[in-house]
């Protein structure tokens, strides 16, 4: 992640060199080679290798490196993962990248018990699909809410918020939010 950090840092800032991809490269190699994470790595390593810029695709597998670190419990370092792809892409020309990460640093940060950093995380990624006119992408970070509230014990407020979104997404046709929306109800 420093790595990422010293490239979103720009050109004029901080050069990235060789030693610096080659160092990233040795502490992915020391990951066990059957850990889906080492090959996710290397990938973003090789990416960056031939241009020092943080493309689309990069996002796409840095947020799958959080994602593994999500389903390892390790949310700390995924909650880290997703903050700084949040934060390095622009929401106004990556605005879906920055809506994923959000959603799911939410989901993480909640796990690992950090209430108001998950709050912030969900809000910033449903104001921005508002924004951009993604109802759908909204609507599943309105789940994330609710989730919180049931581990919290609100009960009957996420009752509610499901509710709602259930019926949203179903005069919507919304499927895929319907389906998280009725999984969490459940």
């Amino acid at each position: 992640m420093r790595l990422i950090d010293r490239v979103a840092a720009g050109p004029d800032s901080i050069v990235v060199g060789p030693s610096d991809l080659d160092s990233s490269r040795a502490s992915a190699d020391a990951v066990g080679t059957g850990n889906p994470v080492r090959a996710i790595l290397l990938r973003v390593i090789g990416q960056l290798e031939q241009s020092l810029e943080l493309s689309v695709t990069v996002a796409a597998d840095l947020i799958l490196y959080g994602r593994a670190l999500d389903l390892e419990g390790r949310w700390p370092l995924a909650a880290d993962v997703f903050q700084t792809v949040a934060d390095v892409y622009s929401d106004r020309s990556h605005p879906r990248i920055v809506i994923e990460a959000s959603t799911l640093l939410g989901a993480a940060t909640r796990s690992s018990g950090d209430w108001d950093k998950s709050n912030r995380g969900y809000t910033r990624a449903e104001h921005l699909a508002e924004r951009i006119g993604e109802r759908g992408l909204a609507l599943t970070a309105q789940i994330g809410l609710a989730n919180s509230q049931i581990i919290r014990g609100n009960l009957t407020a996420a009752e509610q918020e499901l509710d709602r979104i259930i019926k949203e997404s179903e005069a919507e046709r919304l499927q895929p939010v319907l389906q998280i929306a009725l999984h969490a109800r459940a």
